[in-house]
């Protein structure tokens, strides 16, 4: 299927082949009978020996066959945007109306961290707006695989790799090659959440609503709140207690990804069980504590399968290496289009209301009891009502 000059092609996970030897590496490689270092029990010094032996087992067990058929019922494509491969699924609602939406996983994630809200999305729903009129509203849904990730090739260049190029092939995806010419909405989490942003900034013309979980400026302490002469809800103190408490103690891996990637991508490039020591690891130490998250062992297997038969770890960990500076001066958007934020209680990092609306017109703010840095796996039915409440009332197609 051509669209100008971009020629759309339908797309199938085919990676069976590969696990085989997957599962013949796992069961060759050994691990200690016990921890050699006392106090290694819980989570303090990464993930534990029990939770990695347990993980191993249910991976040698693992059906990808039967996983590898439920990826295949959504509808994936590939085209390629200033030389590189673009991975995408791609699902319309069939409604007039609907609202085109691209959603962004970060790392550790893949398109696969959104599946679970794709079709619900998709749905009409019928929403009570503001003024308690009613509205039916459903979603054209875009989950893309950033360059380098999983099934999107690496771009030519560095700078094809700067995350506000990403911004660049996400617009140009969704305008040039799927024709949503009046408009389109963004969504994302992680590094998701910053392509989603310098989307929203670069485009207004055709960006006309963001939903994020996340932002590319630094969040702040409880002395700048003082500072600033603001009182926080409960929930937001939580936020910044959780950051404070964490400090720099999750922040090894970005030390390492983005100074030494090529040191930690070829040590775990054709190493499963290391993979998901890396990857699992932040799985479970960003996701809800409390254990109401919907996050399943099978989720993380899924995230770390993809990850180790596509051969894209290394790729993925460059991905920090050339996007150095994890924040940037905070400033006003561009964009004067509606902006929401979703605060799942148990995320990594915080910016408190006050703060967000400096960035642009924050329109929708809402706090969640359950669910961390994976929302679209973790609180998928929460995180389609936020979509659906707020880009129902506030999206608008261009005329």
């Amino acid at each position: 299927m051509a669209s100008g000059q971009h020629t759309v092609k339908p797309f199938k996970v085919d990676l069976f082949a590969a696990v085989p030897r997957l599962k013949a590496q796992l069961a060759e490689t050994q691990l200690p009978m016990h921890n050699p270092i006392p106090g290694g029990e819980d989570n303090k010094w990464g993930i534990t020996l029990a939770r990695l032996t347990k993980l191993r087992d249910e991976w040698l067990s693992y059906d990808w066959a039967a996983e590898e058929k439920r990826l295949n019922s959504y509808k994936h494509f590939t085209t390629e945007i200033d030389g590189t491969t673009i991975h995408f699924v791609h699902e319309k609602s069939g409604r007039d109306g609907a609202i085109p939406l691209i959603i962004t996983h970060g790392w550790p994630g893949s398109f696969n961290e959104y599946l679970a809200v794709l079709r619900p999305l998709l749905e009409a729903s019928v929403i009570t707006l503001s003024d308690g009129t009613k509205k039916t509203v459903s979603f054209d849904v875009v989950l893309p695989s950033i360059p380098g990730f999983v099934f999107s090739s690496v771009p030519p260049t560095v700078e094809g790799r700067n995350l506000k190029n990403t911004a660049k092939f996400w617009n140009t995806l969704m305008v040039d090659v799927l024709g949503y010419t009046r408009g389109y909405a963004v969504a994302g989490s992680d590094y998701g959440s910053v392509v989603s942003w310098h989307a929203f900034n670069q485009f207004p013309e055709t960006v006309r609503g963001a939903y994020l979980n996340g932002f590319p400026f630094p969040p702040i302490d409880s002395d700048q709140v003082a500072k600033d002469n603001q009182t926080l809800s409960e929930f937001e103190r939580l936020g910044l207690n959780l950051m404070a408490e964490r400090g720099t103690s999750d922040m090894g891996y970005y030390a390492e990804q983005s100074t030494k990637p090529d040191t930690i991508g070829l040590a775990l490039q054709d190493n499963a069980l290391g993979q998901l020591a890396w990857i699992g690891e932040k799985f479970y130490s960003w996701s809800d504590p409390t254990g109401q998250g919907e996050m399943t062992s099978k989720d993380i297997l899924t995230g770390v399968s993809l990850y180790f038969l596509t051969k894209s770890f290394l790729s993925s960990v460059f991905q920090y290496a050339h996007n150095p500076s994890p924040f940037e001066a905070p400033r006003k958007s561009n964009n004067a289009s509606p902006l929401g934020y979703g605060h799942f209680k148990w995320e990594m990092m915080h910016w408190p209301r006050y703060y967000i609306a400096q960035f642009g017109n924050l329109v929708f703010y809402r706090e969640h009891e359950k669910g961390a840095h994976f929302p679209g796996t973790e609180n998928p039915t929460e995180y389609v009502q936020d979509i659906r409440d707020f880009l129902g009332e506030h999206f608008s197609f261009r005329n």
